[in-house]
This record gives structure tokens, sequence and C-alpha cells, in this order.
């Protein structure tokens, strides 16, 4: 059933798999007489194996033993189809610290004592924040190892990101922030100024283009690829002046970022001048905050800024803002009457006739 070969001073097995394949496996061995006593265990034990059906069994254990991990790591990526090309290279990112710690090794053999050590330099190197991220990816990758049956633990301790909220920013910060980037980069003051008029996201501003604008029925497509939904927004008359007048040239994408990597000019900004507290984010929560304080409805804020929860768009009433509601509620439903601890103001009795 099996037959040795030597080629190239090296002995081969070739054989037929159990499908009728022919197959052909090389033993590692060099051509010598006492090695060939080994190959002929060898190849005893394929035929046996070939002829009990078990041989596949066999051999898909072992490549799963020896499996790599940037094999295991392109069969995660394989089944991803679906993901944005962001998640996919922050998987990449988490990925090649295992890779620049480890090297190309076998996925059973990064332990928990291994992974420990990583994380050890990594303190070093980067915040914990950082190192969190990166630790919530490398897990859902090992799960994906795990469940493939490479490895029988998942070695990637939990971590969890310490996100601070994101601060609104003042009045007189936000005057000195469009000032000084309107005159040092226009592109970058456009940028900063519509995200703070319009409450988007990096990623629905980057997508943004002219054909998303009808300046006729004032009304602009908010493209939210994550959601699978586009989102109308209303081109009040700030946003829509300030679009006529910044983008003479109406026509294709408004900005030239390719991602959100390409807008750190604004991190690299904030520090220097020392608005450090601030993020990107600050100006999606800063408009909100604006919508909220203003007494709009928190339905209509809710619709402004796009959230998918009511209780997304609660958090951003602030105490001042539950302050005004309560005095709304004192002032129009006088609660107290229920109790007695106000003076009801007695209803008119109205007579026939009046």
């Amino acid at each position: 059933m099996a037959t040795i070969r030597t080629i190239r001073n090296h002995y081969y097995l070739d054989f037929y798999d159990e499908s009728g394949k022919r197959d052909r496996k090389s033993l590692g061995l060099k051509a010598t007489k006492e090695n060939r006593k080994k190959a002929l265990l060898e190849k005893k034990k394929i035929e046996y194996e070939l002829g009990a059906g078990v041989y596949k069994e066999r051999q898909k254990r072992i490549d799963n033993r020896n499996k790599l991990l940037t094999q295991g790591f392109d069969e995660f990526i394989s089944i991803r189809k679906n993901a944005s090309t962001r998640t996919i290279e922050n998987y990449q990112l988490a990925f090649q610290k295992i890779l620049d710690h480890f090297g190309d090794i076998r996925i059973n053999r990064i332990t928990f004592d291994e992974i420990e050590l990583l994380e050890t330099k990594l303190k070093q190197q980067i915040s914990e924040n950082s190192i969190a991220s990166y630790f919530i990816k490398l897990k859902v990758i090992f799960n994906f190892f795990q469940s493939s049956g490479w490895i029988a633990e998942n070695p990637i301790p939990h971590r969890q990101m310490n996100i601070e909220e994101p601060k609104t920013i003042s009045r007189k910060d936000l005057e000195e922030i469009l000032q000084k980037l309107k005159q040092r980069n226009r592109q970058h003051y456009r940028a900063v100024a519509l995200l703070l008029l319009t409450g988007l996201r990096i990623s629905e501003l980057i997508r943004l283009t002219f054909d998303d604008i009808d300046f006729k029925e004032n009304i602009m497509i908010i493209r939210n690829t994550k959601a699978g939904r586009n989102d109308k927004f209303p081109l009040y008359d700030d946003l829509r002046k300030f679009l006529i007048e910044e983008f003479p040239d109406k026509s294709g994408r408004l900005f030239d970022y390719k991602s959100r990597h390409s807008m750190k000019f604004f991190y690299k900004f904030i520090k220097s001048e020392g608005y450090d507290s601030y993020n990107f984010h600050s100006l999606r929560k800063t408009f909100i905050s604006k919508l909220v304080n203003s007494g709009m409805s928190v339905y209509d804020v809710m619709t402004l800024a796009r959230h998918k929860s009511i209780r997304t768009t609660l958090k951003h009433y602030t105490a001042a803002e539950l302050s005004r509601m309560g005095n709304e509620i004192s002032e129009r439903v006088k609660m107290g009457n229920i109790l007695g601890n106000q003076n009801e103001t007695p209803l008119k009795k109205l007579e026939y006739g009046t």
C-alpha cells in the first residue's frame, strides 16, 4: 500500500490516502541503513492507519498540534469577510504584538505565564488602556483558536479599558480651537467645525460626499455602515451657510481623509495647544449637549444624534438640565397638590347660560 522512495538522499513515502488520492510524505530521515529501519516502521504504521480508516483523523490532530500562529490568524481573518477594514486592521495590530514577542511559533506553545511576561513588557512601552485594547482583540482571536481545537484553554486574560467620559468643550476653548485651526490648515478647520455643527462620528464624516447633501430639500444623508442604515439630518441655516461658504467645489467627497488614522492631526493639535482633556468625541458630546440645553425634546435629540436607544440620549442630560426639568415639573405639573403641600387653585364653577 505504501512505498519507500529515496529523493535527494532522503526517505519519502508514496501511498494512496483513504479517498484514493495519491499522496507523498517526507519522513524527515536521511537515506541511511539505520534510518531505513525507521522508515519501514513508519510505512507499517501508515498502512495500518489507512487500512483502519483513521489516517486522515490522525493527520488532522497532528496538524492542529503544529498549527503556527500565522496559519491560525489567517484562518481567523478568512471567516470575517463582513468585518470592516478598520476592524481587521485592529486585529492585525493586536496580533502583531504576539508575533513581535514570540515569533511565529506553534499556537499551543502560548501559555498563561508567557502572556503575563508579554503584558509586563508592554507596560513599559504603552498605557494600560492600550494594553487592554490589544488584549480584548487577542482574546477574540484565541477564542477562535480554542474553538478550532488548536488549544485547550484561552491564555489571554480578561482586560477592561478604563474609558473616561468625554468632556464637553467650553465656548471659550471652542472659539480658540477653531480660530487657530482656521489659520493653520483650512481642511482641518472645516473637518472640526463640521463635526461640531452636526455631531457626526469620524467614520461618517470621512464617507460624506456632496451626493449625500440635498440643498433643495435641505437634507443630509448620513451613511452608518456599521448599523447598516442611512439617516437623514436637517440642513439647518447655520450648517447650510457653512457648507456653501467653505466648500466652493461641491463635488465628490468633502474630505481627503482615508481613515481615522489620517485624522491624528487633531490629537497632535490639542496636545500641543494645551487642550488635551478633549478628543474628537468631545465635539459630538458638545453638539448633543447644546441640543439638550436648548430645551429640545429628548426624542428630537435622539433623532439628531442618531442614537439607537433612548437610554444613550438620556446620558447626555446634565445635572443642570435635570434641574431645569425639575423646575418645569414644579411650575407646570404641581405634583405637590396630590400630597396637599400646595394650595390648589379651585376649579371655576360653570353655570348654565354662561
